[in-house]
Order: C-alpha cells, then sequence, then structure tokens
C-alpha cells in the first residue's frame, strides 16, 4: 500500500482515537457481511483474506509448508507491533486498514458484479507485497494482482512502476470453481509468477467520508461518494492501462491480452455506472 505526501491528515489524539473507533466500527460491520458470504467464499476469513487455515484444514497444500509460513507470518507480525509504538505510523495503519475495509465492502458495487476481489493470504502479503488478487467473476480466472495507493504518479513512481514491469508472484492462487447455486470455492491452490499488477487509486479523504457514511447511515452522502470513488477509481484503471500499454512496449502478447481483456471490462463497467447515474439523475428530476 502506498500513500502520496500530499494525503497527509492533521494528527491530534482526537482524530486518532475518531479514526481507532471508526475502524473498530467497520471490522464489525464486515464481520457480519462475511457471515452472510461464508457460504459463497467459505476459504476466506474474517477479513475476506484466504485462510491459510482453511487450506490446511482440507490439505489443498502441504499443512508442514503452511505450518512454516504461518510461523513467518506470526514473527512479521509482531515486528509490526514494535514498529507502530509511535502515533504516526498507528494512525497510518488505521488509515490502510480503513482504505481496505471500505474497498472490500463496496467493490460488488464499484465493479458491477464483473470482477471479484479477494485479499491475499497474510503470507503473500508481508512476503510478496501483493494486497490483492482480481478474478473474471464469470470465468473465475485470475487477471491481476492488485495494490492500493493514493497517488500512482507519486515520489513512488519507480517502485510502482517496476512492479507493474516485473509482475507479481503469489505462493498461494487459488484455482477458483462454481459448486452448488451461488458457491464458489477453490478446488486447490498454486504458485503464480509474473501476475499481471494493476494500482486501485483510491483518495483515503474520500474513502473517509465514506466510512463514515456508512457506519453513520446517512445514505445519501454514501450514494454520492461511491459515485464518486467508482467514478475516479474506473477512469484511472482505464487511463492507468492505456498509459502501460504505450510505455511498455516490449510487454509479452500473453499480458497485453490479459492488459486489453481488462480494458474492455473496465470500459463496460464505466458505461454501466453512466448508464445508472442518468437512471437516477432522471428519477430524482422526475422527483422533483
Amino acid at each position: 500500500m502506498i500513500f502520496s505526501p500530499e494525503e497527509k491528515y492533521l494528527l491530534t489524539e482526537e482524530n486518532l482515537k475518531e479514526l481507532t473507533n471508526l475502524v473498530e466500527s467497520l471490522r464489525s460491520y464486515l464481520k457480519k457481511k462475511k457471515e452472510s458470504y461464508s457460504s459463497r467464499f467459505p476459504f476466506l476469513d474474517d477479513e475476506f483474506r484466504i485462510n491459510l487455515d482453511y487450506l490446511r484444514e482440507r490439505k489443498l497444500c502441504d499443512p508442514e509448508e503452511i505450518d512454516i509460513d504461518s510461523k513467518e507470518v506470526n514473527k512479521k507480525e509482531k515486528t509490526f507491533q514494535t514498529e507502530i509504538s509511535k502515533p504516526e505510523e498507528e494512525y497510518k495503519k488505521l488509515i490502510g486498514e480503513m482504505l481496505e475495509i471500505v474497498k472490500t465492502i463496496y467493490q460488488e458495487a464499484i465493479f458491477k458484479n464483473n470482477l471479484i476481489i479477494f485479499r491475499t493470504s497474510k503470507y503473500d502479503d508481508y512476503f510478496n507485497g501483493v494486497d490483492q488478487i482480481m478474478f473474471d467473476a464469470e470465468t473465475l480466472t485470475p487477471i491481476a494482482a492488485t495494490d492500493i495507493t493514493s497517488d500512482i504518479y507519486s515520489k513512488e513512481y519507480s517502485r510502482i512502476f517496476k512492479r507493474i514491469y516485473e509482475g507479481s508472484k503469489l505462493k498461494y492462487c487459488p484455482r477458483l470453481a462454481k459448486g452448488a447455486e451461488d458457491q464458489i470455492d477453490c478446488q486447490e491452490f498454486e504458485a503464480r509468477i509474473g501476475l499481471v499488477t494493476i494500482f486501485l487509486v483510491f483518495k483515503p479523504k474520500d474513502m473517509l467520508s465514506l466510512a463514515k457514511a456508512l457506519i453513520g447511515k446517512n445514505t445519501d452522502l454514501e450514494s454520492k461518494t461511491l459515485n464518486q470513488v467508482s467514478s475516479y477509481l474506473i477512469t484511472g484503471l482505464i487511463n492507468q492501462i492505456h498509459t502501460i500499454l504505450q510505455e511498455i512496449p516490449e510487454i509479452g502478447p500473453q499480458t497485453k491480452t490479459i492488459y486489453n481483456n481488462l480494458l474492455r471490462m473496465l470500459t463496460k463497467i464505466k458505461e454501466e455506472h453512466q448508464d445508472s447515474s442518468s437512471d437516477q439523475q432522471g428519477s430524482n428530476h422526475r422527483k422533483g
């Protein structure tokens, strides 16, 4: 997760307390949402992450290997606890978690059920630097590794470009399959390298407003802010892929095909958002 220097907030004890309470409310909301999704996505945990315990129990991967990786995850998390002792680090961690949760809650509305995004296992997040993996909702094939940033043209641009150029690797990438009714489960897990990488660009201030509207049950503000976020996110992804295809001419034909397919899908989603917005405006006009 990468933040632009321009997206810093006034850090006060009051703001930190408010953000802590908000994130706690979002965690509870997400847990309730997961309970309703548990039958559809049984391999995800309460944070919508790929659950290594699920893999171990069903022997979808080598249990001993999972035990080793789980120990490494625990060590890493102890290090994190030491690193966030300062208020600035705690604030950054909470903002990051807020972005992750809000993105998870609203991904169906944003991507119009054309794309599914899961958070990766903690191992792949911590050690391979991949926050999420995106799937085609129809074919259930993995399309891209995704990360969150507040500004793709920030000072971190060289790091972002390197990630895009080299692709991403995952140790625990699920091979999804449709089960009974609406269930989506995994038959096995496999390692993937050179996975296409894209960045979801969110403005933390907008996501903060969206989170407050959700928890405060302000449906008008929630709808308005969600439309804004969806619009610039989808448009940003389309522009990002155009830039990638133009600036990296040596991209392989298979990777180029994936980007072009994703481009067509995002263009379709953008058109669906525009149609929905037009219908909503027409409805509001008739009411007025």
